[in-house]
């Protein structure tokens, strides 16, 4: 969940990095240290008789067990893809943890899980799609050229029935600058604000989301 760092200030072919994927984790107990999983999905693993499901990528958590399950959940978004040209690094993605236990039926609850955002394209890259990461954010950002793709991160989400889910933001972008479309973005809000670009020919064109610097 990780928002990409901004390019650096001052070179053209500075492309903003790629955020990190979220995640979603699921952990019930077991009724002794030998017991097995009461559900599948995600990777599973094993600890102090607990299951614990990770899920890396959208998946389903199916409750095989009868009765159900009672378990703690975490959720993590995507990072923002961060800004070029002298750009902000992006926001991180939002996270949530339960304090309480949750029941899940025994049934399959989806699974979503926020997809890094893109980072904005350097002056070398204004109109094809090498600069992008392979795995960009669900939303593309708003106002922005197409051929910049900056994103910010995918929403993550857990169901644990078909009309109830727990829901976190992915990160805001951040500011940046595309020379060759003499396009500026500004940082954005999300699981975590996208920073705010430090140049630009007015400071209604920067700041948003996080700090700016304006010069």
């Amino acid at each position: 969940g990780g928002g990409g760092g901004g390019g650096t200030s001052g070179y053209a072919n500075s492309p903003g990095g790629s955020g990190g994927h979220g995640c979603v984790i699921v952990r019930y107990k077991v009724d002794n240290l030998g017991g097995t999983a009461k559900a599948t999905g995600g990777l599973i693993s094993y600890y102090n008789g607990m299951v614990i499901h990770t899920f890396l990528h959208d998946d389903t958590f199916t409750v095989t067990e009868p009765g159900g399950v009672d378990a703690h959940f975490v959720l993590v978004g995507g990072g923002g893809g961060g800004g070029a040209w002298g750009g902000a690094g992006g926001g991180a993605g939002g996270y949530y943890a339960t304090t309480s236990t949750v029941p899940f039926p025994a049934a399959g609850h989806a699974v979503k899980v926020g997809k890094g955002g893109s980072g904005m394209g350097g002056a070398s890259y204004p109109y094809n799609d090498n600069h992008m990461s392979s795995n960009p954010g669900d939303y593309p950002a708003a106002g922005i050229n197409i051929q910049d793709r900056q994103q910010n991160g995918g929403y993550t989400q857990l169901n644990n029935s078909p009309t109830t889910y727990a829901r976190v933001e992915g990160g805001g972008r951040g500011g940046g600058y595309q020379p060759n479309c003499a396009r500026f973005s500004w940082g954005v809000p999300g699981g975590s604000g996208g920073g705010g670009l430090n140049v630009g020919p007015s400071p209604q064109m920067v700041g948003s989301g996080g700090g700016w610097n304006h010069s």
